[in-house]
């Protein structure tokens, strides 16, 4: 019991998040579980067993892995699955697209969920979501499940609200280009007359 903490580089003491006894060494069902079924269902079927090469220190999350651990954990594991069936094209497109390139998976991820604040491409990410929602809820209604129409309902208008904030940068130049636009083509009309 006394092992179960270490000095990190900041000489702060951390503690293991599980401490080391036999249970813990084994790892649980629903471990195997997730593993079991990433390495049936996924590309990256390697990924599931990957095991730490060098102790490593994530100065983010506070997290210690030591040798032999597992690289990627089972969050790790079902972010990486639900990304490779993203529920928008431009994510799906974007994480298949860095995996081509052979960047790890999780950063591959982490860089399609970052892309939801992108101005442009994150308003393309909640317009497509809001057609999903809007199909789901008039699916729930014809099917008489009124609660799950109204969320559907909710989650469409969340993702109205979503592309009008991404695009807010933009506003300002929009508007300055239409009544640009606008002024010329009446200039170009009083200069035919």
């Amino acid at each position: 019991m006394a092992n179960n903490f270490y000095i990190g580089p900041d000489g702060q003491r951390y503690y293991y998040h599980a401490m080391p006894t036999e249970k813990a060494a084994t790892p649980s069902n629903q471990t195997a579980d997730i593993r079991r079924m990433f390495v049936e269902n996924s590309s990256f079927p390697d990924l599931a067993y990957a095991r730490q090469e060098e102790e490593f220190f994530d100065p983010y999350t506070g997290e210690y892995k030591k040798v032999g651990d597992y690289k990627y954990s089972d969050a790790d594991l079902q972010r990486i699955y639900g990304m490779e069936g993203a529920d928008t094209t431009a994510q799906g497109d974007i994480f298949r697209r860095m995996t081509n390139e052979n960047i790890d998976p999780l950063v591959a991820e982490s860089y399609a969920r970052m892309a939801e604040f992108a101005p442009i491409i994150g308003t393309e990410i909640a317009v497509e979501r809001g057609k999903d929602a809007t199909r789901q809820a008039i699916d729930a209604y014809r099917q008489g499940d009124n609660k799950m129409a109204a969320m559907g309902v909710l989650d469409a208008v969340l993702s109205g609200v979503d592309a009008v904030g991404t695009m807010a940068p933009f506003y300002g130049t929009a508007k300055r280009g239409a009544s640009g636009l606008i002024d010329m083509a009446i200039n170009a009309v009083r200069r035919k007359r």
